[in-house]
Order: C-alpha cells, then sequence, then structure tokens
C-alpha cells in the first residue's frame, strides 16, 4: 500500500526491498533504512500481512539498527556496530536512541518512557496519505 502516508510513495522501490529483505521485527514488520544525504537515514517500515507502509517524517544518524522479531522496540545506533565503527568514544551524535514502534508510527522512547509524539517532521511530504 504505496499511498500508507505521505512519505510513503516516493520510496516505493525502497519499501518493495524492505518488505523483502528487511529486518524482521513485532511478528510482522520488516525494517530497513537508507542514506537521505551525508550522515543521515530514513526508517522504512513494511507491514507484512496488509502491505501497510510508513517511511519516517524524520532522518536518524544511524550505525546498526537493532531490532527482535517479537519486539515493537527498534534501536537505532547499536553499540556493538557503533563500537566497531568508531574510535572510543564515538561522535556523540552515535549515541544510541530507542524507538517504540506503535502499527503507525515511531515514537522515541527516553529511559523507560515513552514520548508521546513523533519525532517533528523534517522533511516535505512527497505524496499523499
Amino acid at each position: 500500500k504505496i499511498h500508507s502516508t505521505p512519505d510513503t510513495v516516493c520510496f516505493r522501490s525502497k519499501l518493495r526491498q524492505t518488505a523483502r529483505k528487511g529486518q524482521r521485527f513485532a511478528g510482522r514488520y520488516a525494517l530497513s533504512c537508507w542514506g537521505c544525504g551525508t550522515e543521515c537515514a530514513r526508517i522504512g517500515i513494511v507491514d507484512l500481512i496488509s502491505g501497510r507502509a510508513y517511511v519516517s517524517p524524520f532522518s536518524v544518524t544511524g550505525v546498526g539498527i537493532k531490532t527482535r522479531i517479537e519486539s515493537r522496540l527498534v534501536l537505532v545506533n547499536d553499540p556493538n556496530v557503533v563500537g566497531r565503527s568508531f574510535e572510543d568514544p564515538p561522535p556523540t551524535r552515535y549515541e544510541p536512541v530507542h524507538f517504540v514502534w506503535t502499527g503507525r508510527k515511531l515514537l522515541p522512547v527516553e529511559g523507560k518512557r515513552r514520548i508521546g509524539r513523533e519525532w517533528p517532521r523534517e522533511f516535505t511530504a512527497c505524496g499523499r496519505g
């Protein structure tokens, strides 16, 4: 469902690739990320049952995304991957960031609390949702 959100229509090839090869998580979803510039990545998620798709309207500075098949949590900047990619200590922009997938949005998690809103939009929407 390429018109799932205002951000998905422009990334149909990436989302098809996500559905085929992305990391599986939360039981029925596939996730991947792709570059959007220097030290910039967007996250794409596809529901493997309904076909509904999501592309983050914000960017992450990401090295290594970690998910688990049974969990809705998404870790950007997996410390193991960051540690192999940079000297010690790594740049602060590569600190771990946690998100929880609601089925419609990625919401940031701080400590043990989910923030009630998605990060602010950084990109102009490219289609209609």
